[in-house]
């Protein structure tokens, strides 16, 4: 039947533990139903989970998707829908969530839709744009990221493209997970509606199109059936058993086409019966039917986790690491080396931190504020901020201690030659001229006149 070529094609299928049916990942965020808009090419799910641009890009890579590009009227429409319906954990009334679009530094484009941004899926093609403002030119110099508004009671600047710093930590993230092909819903199987657990840890039974790699679980009146939305042999999607489905394996099955001869697996005919096999890994148990998982995580062959999966298991690490290229030990990505922070960035195993020079504070959302250092006074007699520092001046008559600048010191003027025609009085902060008994001072302060001679001092001033 060609078990290896199906074994190939279930690589892509979710961890083991999804065949549990309502159990979820480790990695699952609480999910709810009305997250997720599935159509006949994948989903788009909505993650409230706050993180940074590229920790929401790792987020939705981990999954099998990607950070969700809108290209087309028709992408937004099917996000508007999906909005419409969507519970914003109250009581928040107002999100932000990261889509794939980032620009580099030094990448603007004011003649390009998308001003120099890209999509993370590697392309700059688009037929729609969504730009809440105006391109700062200003902004050229540094990495930005697009985030994707919307409120429930400011309607006019919904599903609005806003511009800001990557390393912002805004409500969630939008995913789009893309599929060649869906599985239909099951609709009258069981005794009521199925239960359907994707491999992005959704579980739903308001499904109309169901990803490859979701498994449903059925309420059967006997027993409650699990089935696999798999890629067949021909490279479509259908489910791993056919209808009926709640009829349950029996050995009394004739041939591989009634309810594929009752194997959880796969079904070959061997002497005109039906013989039942089990994906690579897998063991067939003793009623020849079903088939029992594999234990390959058993040996703790990874670094950090192991995911069990059909025919074998997948390393993973978690955020902040990247798989090695042995697929088994992970290795600390540098995120500083993706200009993730505005000013300074110290690189840490698995994470990062941002950081501001001196004269600077984080402001909680990523960027750097300058601090107002004269707020606090450090000057004795002015102070006047500057962008990321300040400096202390002294007023008339006052000079900088060479010692310690933030003071002052008065300036004996009179030490200078000729300041005053006659006598010279130093005070602080300033000086006076006086004249000699038997003269006056003349209007200009300086100059000395005979107390009674009209003709003023022909001495130069100063």
């Amino acid at each position: 039947m060609g078990l290896q070529f199906i074994c190939s094609a279930l690589s892509i299928l979710p961890p083991l533990l999804l065949w549990l049916g309502r159990s979820s990942s480790v990695l699952g965020q609480g999910l709810r139903e009305g997250d997720a808009l599935c159509d006949a090419d994948g989903c788009f799910v909505v993650h409230f989970d706050q993180k940074i641009f590229l920790d929401s890009w790792r987020s939705c890579k981990y999954k099998g998707g990607d950070l969700a590009t809108i290209k087309h009227r028709k992408d937004a429409e099917a996000i508007s829908k999906l909005f419409s319906t969507l519970d914003l954990r109250q009581p928040r009334s107002k999100v932000e969530v990261w889509i794939g679009l980032q620009r580099q530094p030094r990448q603007c484009s004011a003649t390009h839709p998308l001003r120099g941004f890209s999509w993370t899926t590697g392309d700059r093609d688009t037929a729609y744009t969504n730009w809440h403002s105006k391109d700062s030119a200003g902004m050229c110099s540094v990495p930005r990221c697009v985030a994707m508004g919307y409120s429930t009671q400011e309607q006019g600047d919904n599903f609005k493209w806003l511009v800001g710093p990557c390393s912002n930590q805004v409500d969630g993230y939008l995913c789009r997970y893309s599929y060649k092909g869906m599985c239909g819903a099951l609709w009258s199987e069981g005794a009521g509606g199925a239960l359907y657990t994707t491999p992005f840890d959704l579980v739903s039974s308001l499904l109309t199109h169901v990803p490859p790699g979701s498994v449903a679980n059925l309420p059967c009146p006997a027993d409650d059936q699990l089935v696999l939305c798999m890629v067949m042999e021909d490279g479509s999607v259908g489910w791993s058993r056919q209808p009926p489905l709640c009829s349950g394996p029996s050995v009394s099955h004739s041939s591989c086409a009634q309810d594929n001869g009752g194997c959880e697996h796969f079904c070959r005919t061997v002497g005109g019966l039906p013989s039942c096999e089990c994906a690579e890994g897998y063991h067939l148990r003793t009623d020849g039917q079903t088939c029992e998982p594999p234990g390959a995580c058993l040996g703790y062959p990874c670094e950090f986790e192991c995911l069990p999966l059909l025919g074998g298991y997948r390393c993973a690490c978690p955020d902040g690491y990247m798989l090695a290229p042995d697929g088994h030990a992970c290795l600390d990505v540098d995120e500083c080396l993706l200009d993730s922070c505005e000013q300074l960035c110290k690189n840490a195993p698995g994470t990062f931190e941002c950081q501001c020079r001196d004269g600077y504070l984080p402001d909680g959302r990523g960027r750097c504020e300058d601090i107002d250092e004269c707020k606090s006074s450090p000057c004795e007699q002015s102070c006047e901020n500057t962008e990321g520092s300040y400096s202390c001046h002294c007023h008339l008559g006052f000079s900088s201690d060479s010692d310690e600048p933030s003071l002052c010191q008065d300036v004996d003027e009179c030490q200078i030659v000729g300041i005053c025609e006659q006598m010279c009085v130093n005070y602080e902060g300033g000086f006076e001229c006086y004249c000699e008994e038997g003269y006056e001072l003349m209007s200009d302060h300086f100059s000395c006149q005979k107390v009674g001679d009209s003709a003023p001092s022909l001495l130069p001033p100063f």
